[in-house]
């Protein structure tokens, strides 16, 4: 027996010192270990699930000026998001409805209040003078505090007679304009 621990004295030394190790891990205040992997994603649990869920946002004058609409929200607390299936956002000025955007999916950071859309995100909506647009990309990301809609994506942007592509885009929901960052390609057919 003797002769037996002498032979694998090694083996048992780094048994024990692997056991030290892990005891030391578990019970130290400072490094706290999780023993399952699943204390890891409780962590992020959501802590509020809602079912056709409307969030409503008012100017500093109390004006309408989004409404923001889905199917389905589940909140998580430890990022303040809310992961949004099949969002529809609605933008308002003075009143008046200019702007929709839907998308398959959303995420909602209610930190910074920003929202981003994605997976065929289409957005509709108007020129300043009046003339009906239609913007298509893969995902975009609206501001509220800024009221501007930014996209690195390819975007493609369409009215009666004109098609305008290009890769990245940045819209100002205020004053109705769009700039195109680059690779910006267009089909105008003047009316006749």
């Amino acid at each position: 027996m003797l002769n037996l621990l002498r032979n694998n004295l090694k083996w048992i030394l780094a048994v024990l010192l692997f056991l030290a190790i892990v005891l030391y891990g578990v019970m130290s205040p400072e490094t706290p270990v999780p023993f399952f992997e699943e204390e890891l994603l409780l962590s992020d649990e959501p802590d509020a699930f809602v079912v056709n869920a409307t969030y409503t946002s008012y100017g500093n004058e109390g004006k309408l000026e989004s409404i923001l609409k889905t199917n389905q929200a589940k909140h998580y607390p430890r990022t303040d998001t809310g992961l949004l299936a099949n969002p529809s956002l609605e933008l308002y000025q003075d009143g008046e409805l200019r702007w929709v955007a839907q998308s398959q999916q959303g995420e909602f950071d209610m930190t910074n209040d920003t929202l981003v859309l994605s997976g065929d995100v289409e957005v509709i909506g108007e020129t300043r003078n009046g003339t009906p647009l239609t913007m298509q990309t893969n995902s975009l990301t609206y501001a509220n505090k800024s009221s501007f809609i930014r996209t690195d994506d390819a975007v493609v942007i369409s009215s009666p007679g004109s098609q305008l592509s290009a890769l990245g885009m940045t819209a100002n929901v205020e004053d109705r304009t769009v700039i195109l960052e680059s690779n910006v390609k267009g089909h105008y057919a003047p009316a006749q």
